[in-house]
């Protein structure tokens, strides 16, 4: 493509050399601006293509980076409903587990083991009545 356009440039300026050289309101000097003209509006007509076929490449790229976005939300939405799905029930399970275990030994000996349960027991004392 650049190779016609390069050709084209070339013949426009032979054929704008020979219309200086030529006689005013001669035929060859007709002729030569006749050919000037069909030269220009190829000029033009390539360099419209040209600047078409730029701006489907620049479609091109942005729909390519818009594919990616979508690809990596996808991905993103994914992650977070496995996580939703799988890791936040199994841990409420593990928590369930603890509190359920510390409950069993407060059955059996009355008395909390850990800080938290001393904690829970000295609030629970606030609330006993006297």
């Amino acid at each position: 493509m650049d190779e016609i356009k390069t050709m084209l440039e070339e013949e426009y300026k032979a054929t704008l050399q020979a219309v200086k050289e030529s006689k005013v309101g001669s035929d060859e000097a007709k002729w030569q601006l006749e050919k000037l003209d069909a030269l220009h509006k190829h000029l033009m007509t390539e360099q419209q293509s040209k600047s078409e076929s730029d701006a489907k490449e620049r479609e091109l790229r942005i729909k390519e980076q818009q594919l990616k976005d979508a690809k990596k939300d996808r991905f993103i939405k994914i992650g977070g409903d496995v996580f939703a799905l799988a890791v936040i029930p199994f841990s409420e399970l593990a928590l369930r587990n603890y509190w359920m275990g510390k409950s069993l030994k407060f059955e059996e000996t009355g008395t909390f083991t850990d800080r938290s349960g001393q904690w829970i027991s000295g609030f629970m004392r606030l609330f006993k009545s006297k």
